[in-house]
């Protein structure tokens, strides 16, 4: 999944308020960017706690419910939009009407520009002049943020809590895959380190992704 607006979660937990948001804000990112929904219902059967609204968007509760993400997600074309983040109630930003010419983002400026422009076109069908104008507004948008809003590397313990808070998982509930109550809590501790087998089954019992549960 390509994710737009990576700059939005940086400004919110760079903002100085938020300081406890980092992590479970950083471990939904790393977390959806791995992702492949092809439906909102896919999106839910593996993320039973977000909700699905109108117009393709997607509200997802991190740290317990504390903080919201808002998505706008196009399926067909893997691009995950962020709109909102911050604490409930979610309030809509919608921008007025402008328009761009496709151009490489060199300034804030333009970044702004070009979401506005974005959201004018979210929602083309694929094929059609503007569903192009949209998948490449998004690379652009993307190579932007790659370059001034690198997200930080995703923590393996972090993305398994991040899983546990998702699913409304206990510590009991990983002994399945990670082994007895004491062993299970030292690795939540940063104790103990994960082995190749509780990687696997974590994996594939909790769906995530191989490439958090083996970041440095």
């Amino acid at each position: 999944m390509r994710i737009i607006a990576k700059s939005t979660l940086r400004k919110f937990w760079e903002s100085g308020h938020y300081a406890d948001a980092v992590t479970p804000v950083k471990e939904w990112y790393h977390f959806l960017s791995k992702a492949k929904w092809a439906t909102p219902q896919d999106l839910k059967a593996d993320l039973g706690s977000a909700s699905i609204l109108k117009g393709g968007r997607a509200v997802f509760n991190v740290a317990g419910n504390k903080y919201r993400v808002v998505a706008a997600i196009d399926y067909e074309k893997q691009i995950a939009w962020i709109r909102f983040v911050g604490a409930p109630p979610v309030r809509s930003n919608r921008c007025g009407d402008r328009v761009m010419d496709i151009k490489l983002i060199r300034d804030e400026e333009s970044l702004q520009r070009a979401f506005a422009r974005m959201e004018e076109l979210w929602g083309a069908r694929t094929g059609t002049d503007e569903g192009d104008e949209l998948e490449l507004l998004s690379m652009v948008i993307e190579k932007y943020e790659d370059q001034h809003y690198e997200m930080p590397a995703s923590d393996p313990i972090e993305a398994i809590r991040f899983r546990m808070d998702q699913d409304g998982l206990a510590q009991r509930d990983l002994e399945v895959y990670i082994g007895s109550s004491g062993r299970v809590s030292e690795v939540l501790n940063k104790k103990r380190p994960l082995t190749i087998g509780m990687i696997k089954r974590l994996h594939n019992g909790l769906n995530i992704p191989y490439e958090s549960l083996l970041a440095d």
